[in-house]
């Protein structure tokens, strides 16, 4: 019948790869063995002298990171940065927008698959205000796309990482957003991004 294995003399090959004795007829290997039936998928099962072994159900895949959607730029003042970008580097604004909840203001300029964000608050309690009165104004964080934040979130979270926030909230474009804890990544901040259907350059632009 199927899964049974041919025998070699009076041996058989055991699961760890050296041979040992056969013992009395009707002995079924250890052996992991498909059994394939036209009518059914392919079944991996397993048998011991104790019965059949149950495998493990397959393991989830892991999130799917899709790019580094934006490298975001903390500053007082857009003005001076977006001259350099746009005049002096020739990198054309995309779309621009406020966040009310944020008291944040933000431009994006494309670069190939990506996007520098340049950051700019008018209140002192702001995040992007704190970040700059702490460390000076410059490189902030980087937003990595993935494809679903919440199976993400689940899965950082079974691995022991800690986030900002207990859950993703909206964020640039219509975009769900979620911050990694800076001490659980060595100081980098790192946000995560679900961007809504046709990118958030669209809707930001409704």
């Amino acid at each position: 019948p199927a899964g049974d294995l041919a025998p070699v003399g009076d041996q058989d090959f055991c699961q760890h790869g050296a041979f040992m004795d056969r013992p009395a007829r009707g002995w079924q290997s250890p052996l992991l063995a498909a059994t394939t039936r036209l009518d059914v998928a392919p079944v991996l099962t397993a048998q011991s002298e104790h019965g059949p072994i149950q495998h493990l159900p397959p393991r989830e895949p892991p999130m799917k990171i899709k790019r580094i959607e934006h490298i975001a730029i903390a500053v007082k003042s857009m003005a001076p940065l977006k001259a350099i970008l746009e005049d002096k580097l020739g990198i054309k604004m995309e779309y621009e927008e406020e966040l009310p909840e944020y008291h944040t203001k933000l431009q994006m300029y494309p670069v190939g698959e990506t996007y520098l964000e340049l950051l700019e608050s008018d209140r002192p309690d702001t995040g992007t205000s704190k970040w700059i009165a702490e460390r000076g104004e410059g490189l902030f964080h980087i937003c990595l796309e993935v494809e679903d934040i919440d199976a993400a979130v689940a899965e950082l979270r079974a691995k022991g990482m800690t986030f900002q926030q207990p859950a993703p909230k909206t964020g640039h474009g219509g975009s769900r957003i979620i911050f990694l804890d800076p001490k659980a990544t060595g100081g980098l901040v790192i946000e995560l991004a679900e961007l809504p259907h046709g990118g958030h350059g669209a809707q930001a632009a409704e």
